[in-house]
């Protein structure tokens, strides 16, 4: 069965295509939990800081209400196998979305569709794959992109290439 981006479309078809059965019931199971649920769902990417900052921000808002904090594992897989088995009575999800190569942010950003999203800093990291440090910044700059109309981004004032992401919101 070929998943298409009508069936899922919070997904770049570039990614969706790719998945195997498995993935497709996992990433189908995911979005519609994520719909399903009350949460406000936060995302944090940046080249690095990711794993810290969702860590500490997650034990933060520990003593506001449940939290889910989804750190170190932050591929697409990953988190979308924490969407899908989310529990229903979470107040906050706090997710870490690393990238390895270009259109790997949209499809991460798309499915979790957060509520705020914190970029921590743009620099070049896995140079090979992304080419430039503008092409990293537009990368994580998907995060912002995919913030609800009413979301908030929070923002790294002295990383030049993370501030300019101002202007998205």
């Amino acid at each position: 069965m070929q998943i298409r981006a009508a069936n899922l479309p919070l997904l770049a078809p570039a990614i969706a295509w790719a998945l195997d059965r498995r993935e497709q019931k996992l990433v189908r199971r995911a979005v519609k939990r994520r719909a399903e649920l009350g949460a406000t769902f936060i995302g944090i990417t940046g080249s690095s800081g990711k794993s810290t900052t969702s860590a500490l921000l997650a034990h933060i808002l520990g003593g506001a209400g449940k939290v889910k904090g989804q750190h170190g594992a932050n591929i697409f897989k990953a988190l979308a196998r924490t969407l899908a088995r989310m529990p229903a009575n979470m107040d906050y999800v706090v997710a870490e979305c690393g990238v390895g190569r270009l259109g790997h942010m949209a499809p991460m950003a798309g499915l979790l569709r957060p509520v705020i999203a914190i970029v921590t800093l743009v620099a070049l990291e896995h140079k090979s794959a992304f080419g430039s440090i503008e092409a990293v910044a537009a990368e994580k700059a998907e995060m912002v992109a995919a913030l609800a109309p009413d979301g908030v981004a929070i923002l790294n004032g002295d990383d030049p290439f993370v501030s300019a992401m101002a202007a998205m919101c």
